[in-house]
């Protein structure tokens, strides 16, 4: 019984130190992944599916107030391919300032809209706004206040849209640039500003952009 007793102990001592070695290599290769995404450089491009893009843009047509959006999705190496929104609990809400609670983790970029106002005649600096086309552009920049948010929330893009057809979109590196220069209003780079009818390589069906993961 002595002995029966000591080659069973002797099994699930093994057994355990195999048990003990799997969880061992799981703790290693979670680690492992986790210094891999908090090393890895922050993806520089944005491609917003045409499902999400369409829901967004009908939404700042429709909007007279400002309104932010969480947008999610996935990262694929250098891109990151956002399909869906959460909206955070409002604080406030006007038609030239927003106040809402953070977004939350993981989230690929900050969504607000500047709706058209047509009852304002100049941009802050006087610059004047011009009228339809023109005036959606000119509206599609980054103000002071939404530089110092941006940075201060660290999302990796900042997407504003204007109309059901204007939309534009920055890296956060590009909108530190502008917090650390003083540079407000913020213009997004010329290929960064679309209108509905342009072909922009950063708008495409969702089968163009499969896989991916999620930012922790």
């Amino acid at each position: 019984m002595l002995a029966r007793f000591t080659t069973r102990g002797s099994r699930r001592g093994s057994r355990g130190r195999g048990v003990g070695r799997l969880a061992l290599a799981a703790v290693a290769v979670a680690t492992a992944l986790a210094l891999y995404r908090s090393h890895r450089p922050p993806p520089s491009e944005l491609v917003i599916e045409l499902p999400l893009l369409t829901r967004i843009q009908t939404l700042a047509e429709g909007l007279h107030r400002e309104v932010v959006l969480c947008l999610t999705g996935r990262v694929r190496g250098p891109t990151a391919i956002a399909d869906g929104f959460q909206m955070p609990m409002p604080r406030l809400s006007t038609p030239t300032r927003s106040s809402f609670d953070p977004c939350p983790p993981g989230t690929l970029a900050s969504w607000h809209n500047h709706p058209p106002l047509t009852g304002l005649a100049s941009l802050s600096d006087g610059s004047p706004f011009g009228s339809g086309a023109e005036r959606a552009r000119r509206l599609c920049v980054l103000s002071q206040t939404d530089i110092q948010t941006a940075t201060r929330l660290r999302h990796p893009f900042v997407v504003v849209s204007v109309d059901a057809k204007t939309w534009c979109w920055w890296r956060l590196d590009e909108v530190d640039r502008f917090a650390e220069q003083a540079i407000a209003p913020g213009p997004p780079s010329p290929e960064r500003i679309a209108r509905a009818d342009d072909e922009a390589a950063w708008a495409r069906p969702s089968t163009d952009v499969a896989g991916g993961e999620a930012l922790p």
